[in-house]
């Protein structure tokens, strides 16, 4: 196109100069220039012009936090446990950052698809006594780190636990079909060093659409939430099994269930402890009845309402009355039968 126009130009100055009238002159040269700036080859445009720039990526949700252990000692391995979500439509690259009082210390990248939810691990070691601000995304905990001095065991004050109960959750299913409800186990224990009971209550933010079912729980008839309460015995454990059901406008979405409370000894509501836990679910199909409280599927547990024998507790003086029983009732019966031979002699 450009040799074209050069050759178009050349032939027109030509005819130009051979031109004598003055206005003929000028109109040959505006035809001229014209053909010069349509020879200007034209640039691209930047798609970043006409569209808008793409969306930022999104952040991960972090949904929970847990230390372990809480409380440490200088050089004493910690490790800080992330549960991640992705909140998006469409599979991303996250970087999960760890920051300790406000500096990132360690970070690591993970692929999540949509709605998809994963553990991080990562291990810090405090050099220090002090008490640390520990942040993963917008959740924040707390590290105690102190010396252990050597000193006299003292007897603990009433209403105290001498040895940490444990409250866990534990998913055993975590997809939703016409014959699988989604099943969850809340596991309490109060070992038997303590002399007081444990008190828990435990409250479930339900999404609309699920239905919760459990001992010790209402049943949610849609979003809201349901509230248990539970104690437990020292030397004690308990489970408590609930059965997650879904309707026909949850099927083919993923879910979180949020486990809220607290648990504290009994008679002293002051040394209370926080209780955040999640539960991440599919619904693959619609459960058959979903208002029915019965599981659709059968459920472990056992006939006793959930309390569990251990022994380090009343357990275990139980089983040795029971020996001690069985004992007698086996020498009664070969004393007896002695007597017996005796006689038809």
């Amino acid at each position: 196109m450009t040799r074209l126009v050069s050759k178009s130009g050349q032939m027109i100055m030509k005819e130009v100069k051979n031109m004598r009238t003055p206005k003929v002159k000028a109109i040959a040269v505006f035809l001229l220039c014209a053909l010069a700036v349509l020879a200007i080859p034209a640039q691209p445009v930047s798609a970043s012009k006409c569209y808008p720039q793409a969306q930022a990526n999104l952040t991960a949700d972090v949904i929970d936090l847990e230390i372990n252990p809480a409380e440490a000692t200088p050089g004493q391995k910690v490790t800080v446990r992330a549960l991640v979500a992705n909140p998006g439509d469409e599979e991303q690259v996250f970087t999960i950052e760890l920051e300790i009082n406000g500096d990132i210390i360690s970070s690591q990248d993970i692929t999540l698809t949509a709605g998809q939810s994963q553990f991080v691990d990562f291990t810090y070691t405090p050099e220090a006594p002090g008490t640390y601000t520990v942040t993963v995304g917008r959740i924040s905990a707390t590290l105690e780190v102190s010396t252990q001095p050597e000193e006299p065991v003292t007897p603990q004050p009433e209403g105290k636990f001498r040895q940490g109960p444990v409250v866990r959750l534990r998913p055993v299913t975590d997809q939703i079909s016409s014959s699988t409800d989604g099943l969850v186990e809340l596991f309490f224990s109060n070992p038997g060093l303590n002399e007081v009971t444990l008190q828990v209550d435990v409250y479930i933010s339900v999404p609309s659409g699920i239905h919760v079912y459990g001992e010790g729980f209402g049943s949610a008839a849609g979003a809201g939430t349901v509230y248990g309460q539970f104690t437990v015995p020292p030397g004690m454990a308990r489970t408590v099994y609930l059965n997650i059901k879904a309707d026909r406008t949850a099927v083919g979405n993923s879910y979180f269930l949020h486990f809220q409370g607290s648990y504290w000894p009994d008679g002293n509501k002051d040394a209370w402890n926080p209780i955040s836990l999640t539960h991440p679910f599919k619904v693959l199909e619609a459960s058959p009845n979903p208002m029915d409280p019965k599981p659709t599927q059968d459920i472990p547990g056992d006939e006793a309402g959930g309390i569990s024998w251990t022994w380090s507790g009343w357990g275990r003086w139980i089983i040795l009355a029971l020996v001690v029983l069985a004992g007698i009732a086996v020498i009664a019966a070969v004393m007896s039968r002695r007597t017996e031979v005796s006689l038809e002699r």
